[in-house]
């Protein structure tokens, strides 16, 4: 994909708004095919500051959020798996690099919301002990 001096994806059927431009992004790579499974933007404050804010505060009303989450939270955006890969492997490999992240930058998840595509208790025990045992919890 080429890009002009706007910064503009040319000939892309990518969507995309201003804060892609800004934001951070973990993305998640096939590693037998290079190509990209899995992504989250995240945009923290000193990103917002830069740009239109934070993307959340177009749909929702966060300014009564406490001053702490906004100074020293994280703001994920564009999650996004691709179908074949929509398993927990993939989620998780996330979930690991945007706690990483977290700890780099001393900023702070409120809290990660998720689904599983599953029926089957077992697999969502094993994945909370595996981050638990992993020290992704505040206890």
């Amino acid at each position: 994909m080429g890009s002009n001096a706007n910064r503009t994806p040319v000939n892309s059927q990518l969507e995309f708004d201003a804060y892609d431009f800004k934001c951070k992004h973990l993305v998640v790579l096939d590693r037998t095919t290079g190509k990209t499974v899995g992504t989250y933007r995240l945009n923290t404050l000193d990103t917002a500051r830069s740009i239109k804010g934070f993307y959340s505060a177009n749909e929702f009303t966060i300014e009564d959020l406490p001053e702490e989450i906004l100074e020293n939270g994280i703001e994920i955006g564009r999650a996004c798996i691709a179908r074949k890969h929509r398993n927990t492997r993939v989620l998780f490999l996330l979930w690991k690099a945007l706690l990483s992240y977290s700890r780099h930058t001393e900023s702070a998840i409120s809290s990660v919301a998720a689904r599983f595509f599953t029926q089957d208790e077992s697999e969502g025990e094993r994945i909370f002990h595996q981050l638990r045992r992993d020290g992704h919890f505040d206890e």
